[in-house]
């Protein structure tokens, strides 16, 4: 489970939504995949939190100039 963790961490996109998929398919049916998941819920869900955090605006905002806006 910590690779997991980890690999939402890193700054690719389809790597992430790979483990977010994979974890999602390890949560359906009653196995012991699922009681692992449990365990690690906590984990899981703040590092997903995380990445869903907004840091900045997207740099087309920043080059607005203030002419543009005002007229």
């Amino acid at each position: 489970m910590p690779l997991f963790v980890r690999g939402l961490e890193l700054p690719d996109d389809d790597i992430q939504a790979n483990i977010i998929n994979t974890l999602s398919k390890a949560t359906e049916g009653q196995t012991t995949d699922t009681n692992v998941m449990a365990e690690h819920a906590p984990t899981l869900v703040s590092a997903m939190l995380k990445k869903s955090i907004f840091h900045e605006m997207p740099s087309v905002v920043s080059d607005v100039t203030s002419a543009e806006i005002y007229g």
